[in-house]
């Protein structure tokens, strides 16, 4: 109870719960920063603890469980597993349903698994600390079934359009857990902040899209159709939720738009966001030159980073003197492998890193 401050007032004030001030519960001022509620739950307290994240410690600790029973910790599932956990054509015949399931707690091997921990810890924590375990299980799994069913579609669809990149993926293939995790993370983006949400979107996209062009590998297809069908998911699920604008005036709706975050974009958010995205893309010819046999359409772009290595029929054609030397003095020869050939390897990449600047 409160005295009155008005003059003429005889009776006190009551303040009761219902008189208190709103307050947002999707964004929190920490310091000068205005984080997402999800991101203030994550960043404090007992950090990425089972009591604020329970549902991700538990897929990491079945993702483990599952490898070190399986013997597929060290260089993956063992042959007489792959056709349990692999994913294929022979997916969609009766026997193979349960492999869509399977494929999450199996992604390659131990190097695989600790970017998959990684990956967990990171899209399923923002996810569930935004959401809720329950909305972050269901988009983690309704997630990775769709993306498996959209790249089956697509291998399939390339290969009756002549596509010898999608034709390529008609083998069994690893899923692993990274299109769930980041179908949860999209699907979740939508409560989030507009900066943070724009931020996500467009990191997300960006490095799925860089992977599955300069690499190629089932993976990265399967991460890429994750985040578009979480966009979809948290999309439709945001619209769902917003209430009707019948009968609203203008200047209502205009003010309820603002207020979901819907705000139009600034010119320091289109800067950030386009010099994001070069910086990705400017480590797809490293990313590829890295890999293992990167398959995807700008693959051939790696050798911009690294030194192509000559087939049979060039060394034989353009340098006749070659031929008859020894395998080791032909790939550690000056012009090949030297100081100055790797100094000039990094120049592309630098320069656009300096155009993302």
């Amino acid at each position: 109870t409160q005295p009155c401050r008005d003059a003429g007032c005889a009776a006190p004030l009551e303040v009761t719960g219902d008189m208190k001030p709103a307050s947002s519960n999707s964004v929190r001022k920490i310091g000068r920063v205005n984080w997402p509620e999800g991101f203030h739950r994550v960043r404090t307290g007992p950090r990425y603890g089972p009591r604020r994240i329970p549902l991700t410690w538990l897929l990491v600790a079945l993702l483990w469980a599952a490898g070190a029973s399986t013997g597929s910790l060290i260089s993956g599932p063992p042959p007489g597993l792959d056709p349990f956990v692999n994913i294929g054509p022979d997916t969609l015949t009766p026997g193979g349903w349960g492999s869509v399931l399977a494929s999450l707690l199996f992604p390659g091997g131990v190097s695989s698994y600790v970017l998959s921990t990684a990956v967990l810890l990171l899209c399923m924590g923002i996810a569930e600390a935004t959401i809720g375990s329950a909305r972050a299980a269901a988009a983690f799994v309704a997630g990775h079934v769709a993306a498996v069913f959209l790249y089956l579609g697509s291998v399939a669809a390339g290969d009756e359009l002549g596509s010898s990149w999608l034709s390529s993926m008609q083998h069994p293939a690893l899923a692993g857990p990274f299109a769930g995790c980041l179908a949860a993370l999209m699907a979740a983006s939508p409560r989030l902040s507009p900066l943070w949400r724009r931020r996500l979107r467009s990191i997300g996209l960006a490095v799925t899209g860089m992977l599955l062009l300069y690499v190629g590998h089932p993976q990265n297809l399967l991460a890429f159709l994750g985040v578009l069908a979480g966009l979809a998911a948290g999309l439709a699920a945001d619209k769902a939720a917003q209430p009707s604008s019948a009968g609203q005036t203008p200047g209502a709706r205009t003010r309820d738009t603002l207020q979901r975050g819907s705000a139009w974009w600034t010119g320091r958010d289109v800067r950030s966001t386009l010099a994001m995205t070069v910086a990705v893309f400017a480590a797809g010819p490293v990313l590829a030159g890295l890999s293992l046999s990167p398959v995807g359409p700008l693959a051939a772009l790696r050798n911009l980073i690294v030194n192509p290595v000559p087939s049979l029929s060039e060394l034989q054609s353009d340098c006749t003197a070659a031929v008859n030397a020894g395998c080791p003095q032909i790939l550690h020869s000056p012009g090949l492998n030297g100081p100055g050939g790797t100094a000039l390897s990094v120049v592309p990449l630098l320069l656009l890193l300096a155009c993302a600047e």
